[in-house]
Formats: structure tokens, sequence, C-alpha cells
């Protein structure tokens, strides 16, 4: 669960960086940096509830980790909530960064707004709204534009 999570993480990062205006180029010294802020990025829907919603995190993770006493769930909130407390402080900082240097580019608002609604809606509706209104419609744009 934790490497599905890391790897959507990173996934949603990486679509994002795709469309929105980033600044970071692809060569080795800053390779490492463009991954770790797509993880951190793309992450603030999982990283956010994990450390604000932990009880309702690990409700639905009990309803789909096959265990009786929902240990496993416990233990997958528990890693969830120590990968956000190293990925939401980077998080914080390429969200500063990309308003800094982008302004009123809703794009670069994104992650604030991901963060803010994901600290405040229930788990559901936080990741049915980033999935729907945001990361399928770069997804499409991106495949209509490619195709």
């Amino acid at each position: 669960m934790i490497a599905f999570f890391l790897l959507s993480a990173w996934h949603f990062g990486r679509e994002d960086q795709h469309r929105a205006a980033q600044d970071w180029s692809e060569n080795r010294s800053t390779h490492f940096l463009t991954h770790v802020s797509a993880l951190a990025l793309g992450g603030l829907v999982i990283w956010v509830p994990a450390l604000v919603r932990p009880s309702e995190m690990q409700s639905l993770l009990t309803l789909i980790i096959p265990s009786s006493d929902g240990s496993q769930a416990a233990q997958v909130v528990w890693l969830s909530q120590v990968l956000a407390l190293v990925l939401c402080p980077i998080a914080c900082l390429m969200a500063v960064r990309q308003i800094t240097l982008h302004g009123w580019d809703l794009n670069a608002w994104v992650p604030l707004v991901t963060a803010g609604v994901a600290a405040s809606a229930p788990i559901l509706v936080s990741f049915t709204t980033y999935f729907c209104l945001w990361h399928s419609s770069l997804g499409l744009a991106r495949l209509r534009s490619q195709e």
C-alpha cells in the first residue's frame, strides 16, 4: 500500500510538472529534486489526510487491506504520517516557489488548494475533487495534444 501511495504521488506530481510551468531541467543536478518535488506535491492528497485525518484514513484502509483487526491499516497510516512529515515541508517550499515565480497563474496555486481541501474535506471528497477536477483534466488535455 505504501508503494502504491508513493507511486501514485510521483505519478500525480509528474503529470502536474508536465502541465504546470516547472523550472526544473532534466539534467543530472536537478533530476533527483524533480522527482522529490513530484512525490511531495503530487502526494498532498495523500500526505495531508494522513496527518489531519488519520482515523478516517485507517477506516478506509481497513476496508481494502486484508486484516481482521485493522493493524495493517494502522501501520500504513503510521508510515504515511512519517512520509508526510518529510514530504509536506518539501511540498510547502515547492508550492511557495511556484507561487513566487508564477504569481496568479492558477496552476501555481493547485498545491495550496489541494492541501486545503485535503485538510478540510472528507478523504473521499478531497481525493475525488483532486482526481476529477485537476488530475484527470490534465491527463485528458495531454492526451488530446498528443493524439
